[in-house]
């Protein structure tokens, strides 16, 4: 499982930030769609297939 965090972001102006994140399927070579899980407050994961000399 690979985990991001972007919580430790912030806006110059002080502003609220939302975070979203996708798989970017255009650049990958996977077969398998790979979804992203929000954890909430910028906090990401998701799990790499099994899937040897392939790319996300």
């Amino acid at each position: 499982m690979v985990s991001l965090d972007l919580s430790g972001s912030s806006d110059p102006d002080g502003d609220a930030l939302s975070y979203s994140c996708w798989e970017y399927a255009d650049a990958d070579t996977v077969q398998s769609e790979v979804p992203i899980v929000s954890d909430g407050g910028g906090k990401f994961h998701f799990t790499v297939p099994d899937e040897q000399d392939k790319q996300i």
